[in-house]
């Protein structure tokens, strides 16, 4: 097994085995929301693909989308870490996912583009930044009509 096909495996391993220290509870709560946004994601990476914003040149399997690991990975868990530490205060999630998503773009940037993984395209490092930012905004909106439904539907079942 190549070294690139060992990061990406171990991306991945490492994100996961964070999971179960979210508690069962947080799991079930915000999973509905981050399985969305991870296939507007996976969505995504065609549109990035055809303008050229950014290109992961290490593929994990052949069959696969080369972001398939970024996405089962860190940002599935990652995801859920950032919406049980922070949902319902709007302002620390912001500004949470700012952080987190500087660190993406800047160091783990560079890093993964050293090592061959990742290579910058047409959109420049503030421009990411902003993509990143806006799902953001549009998993937290996911979550809120999530909850808003399944509130709904428990108010709907108790009033019968």
């Amino acid at each position: 097994m190549n070294k690139y096909k060992l990061i990406l495996i171990g991306m991945v391993i490492i994100s996961w085995a964070t999971v179960p220290y979210l508690g069962w509870r947080n799991i079930k709560r915000f999973t509905p929301a981050t399985i969305g946004m991870s296939l507007i994601i996976f969505l995504e990476s065609y549109v990035v693909k055809k303008w050229k914003w950014w290109n992961i040149t290490k593929k994990l399997f052949p069959k696969m989308t080369v972001e398939t690991p970024f996405i089962c990975g860190p940002f599935f868990a990652g995801s859920l870490w950032i919406l049980t530490l922070s949902y319902g205060n709007i302002y620390f999630y912001l500004g949470l996912n700012a952080v987190i998503d500087s660190l993406f773009i800047y160091p783990f940037n560079y890093l993964f583009t050293k090592i061959g993984i990742f290579k910058q395209g047409r959109l420049k490092r503030y421009q990411l930044w902003l993509v990143f930012m806006s799902k953001s905004i549009i998993l937290y909106s996911f979550q809120k009509l999530y909850e808003k439904m399944i509130k709904n539907r428990m108010h709907r079942y108790s009033c019968n």
